[in-house]
């Protein structure tokens, strides 16, 4: 679109329904990791389970920054 010459808005526009999906996408992983993943170690009782959050809050925590 940059080559192109394209009106800047439309760029922007763009860029941002991209940046919508990436999100999306990444919510829908999270999810699963959390539905799968962490939930497993969590009902075996492994001292895993307890990294596995931590790792989920920490992705959180630069998803809402």
């Amino acid at each position: 679109m940059i080559e192109e010459d394209r009106y800047c808005v439309d760029i922007s526009t763009q860029i941002l329904s991209a940046i919508g999906l990436l999100k999306k996408a990444n919510i829908d992983v999270l999810n699963s990791q959390i539905r799968s993943c962490v939930k497993d170690a969590i009902l075996e009782g492994e001292e895993e389970g307890e990294e596995k959050i931590d790792e989920i809050i920490m992705i959180i925590d630069k998803y809402i920054k």
